[in-house]
């Protein structure tokens, strides 16, 4: 049995080389034959270790395919969580449901009025969120908006958020004697001025209640004065005069230029009510109106242009991709100017079908003037068969044609 070379390790383990017995034995070796036998040993030892310590490093090489293929599984979690996040937002501005996320903001004062449960019962019947709340100034009414936004956390997931924001809309309601004494001082621009400078931003709407009451009890009231001087009769006592004998006398014309001054010089509208379900009807809709705010800009917004341009009425024409509908766009787009009916249409398409052959028309004009009476002796017919009238189109309308296709300058008149 040969001699035996130890060699410990920084682990528990122990790595054993065998010495070759008659190499190691024999005392006449040369000095080459012991230096070679001691390489090959060490370059044994080193082989046996690098085995060793490498297991570890091949046994993790399987750990990132693993962590890579949860980050990939999270990254899929929370696309599809924001696609469905964006999904539900899309869905809160559409008009079906987005007055779920408005709540109107009602003074206590208009609870205490006689049109108060009315208010609160036309809000009910139509689903409308609503909360009784001290406003800055009495019988007012505003909205708020509940957004709602999605947040990842540190861990990835998707949290849902809501907050509250105050829209720039405020209904101020004003009682019939409050609304006459304003205008009999001349005071009502000042009282909404005085409003809008501490609510800023606000776009205010004032509602009056029985104003119609009192221009009813106003005429009621020459009458029976005019029939008491000439029958001496008593005058008949009515609701109406216990309602309103107190209050000052004020005529139409002086009512109807109060509230023109107002919506003038105060950027202030308004409307008229004469009861309680009135009221409401008109509550909830400005609930409606406000809450499609976010939906209409969207719409708006998706358009591009400074005007209205989208198909959404009766007289728009559609044209597909094969452009079936340019011949009727073109009859349509012709019968936009003045003296110019479908019939005339019809006659100057059958000639030239799309603005192009006509563009080539006035081209090979020999003068302006040509060009101008391009049009004016196409004939129009008024009805089929041997017997229909013709007439021409006109020196007036041909003119007014090329004027508009080829002035050069947008702000001519035609």
């Amino acid at each position: 049995m040969g001699d035996v070379v130890e060699v410990s390790s920084d682990s528990d383990d122990t790595i054993i080389l065998e010495a070759n017995e008659n190499v190691c034995g024999n005392e006449g070796s040369s000095k080459e034959s012991i230096q070679k036998t001691q390489y090959e040993n060490d370059r044994e030892m080193l082989q046996l270790l690098s085995e060793k310590y490498k297991k570890p490093f091949e046994n993790n090489e399987n750990v990132e395919p693993v962590i890579n293929k949860e980050s990939k599984k999270r990254e899929k979690e929370l696309e599809k969580a924001l696609k469905g996040a964006l999904a539900a937002s899309k869905k809160n501005t559409k008009p079906t449901e987005c007055i779920k996320f408005v709540v109107a903001i009602i003074d206590y004062n208009i609870i205490n009025e006689h049109y108060g449960n009315d208010l609160i019962s036309a809000l009910q019947v139509k689903d409308i969120k609503y909360k009784t709340e001290t406003q800055i100034f009495p019988r007012t009414i505003t909205w708020i908006r509940q957004k709602q936004s999605h947040l990842i956390n540190d861990h990835g997931k998707l949290i849902l958020s809501s907050t509250e924001e105050d829209t720039n809309h405020l209904i101020i309601i004003m009682n019939c004697r409050e609304f006459i004494e304003h205008v009999n001082n001349n005071t009502l621009c000042a009282h909404i001025t005085s409003i809008k400078s501490v609510l800023a931003n606000k776009i205010i709407t004032l509602v009056i209640c029985d104003l119609q009451s009192y221009h009813k009890y106003q005429k009621n009231r020459k009458y029976n004065e005019m029939r008491t001087q000439v029958t001496n009769e008593k005058l008949r006592k009515t609701s109406n005069i216990e309602l309103f004998r107190d209050f000052p006398t004020v005529g139409k014309d002086q009512i109807a230029f109060a509230l023109t001054e107002l919506e003038l010089f105060c950027s202030c509208s308004h409307r008229m009510i004469e009861s309680g379900p009135e009221l409401g009807q008109m509550v909830a809709q400005f609930t409606k109106a406000i809450a499609e705010i976010p939906y209409k800009q969207q719409k708006q917004d998706s358009y591009q242009t400074e005007w209205f341009v989208a198909g959404d009425n009766r007289d728009c024409v559609n044209v597909d991709k094969d452009g079936n509908g340019l011949r009727r766009l073109w009859n349509q787009a012709l019968t936009t100017f003045p003296l110019a009916s479908l019939e005339t249409a019809e006659a100057i398409s059958s000639r030239y079908p799309n603005v192009s052959a006509l563009m080539k028309a006035y081209d090979e004009c020999q003068s302006k003037e040509d060009a101008e009476l391009l049009l004016q002796d196409l004939p129009i017919r008024r009805a089929a068969g041997p017997f229909s009238i013709t007439r021409r189109i006109g020196t007036e309308l041909s003119k007014k044609l090329y004027n508009f296709f080829n002035s050069m300058d947008g702000e001519a008149l035609l």
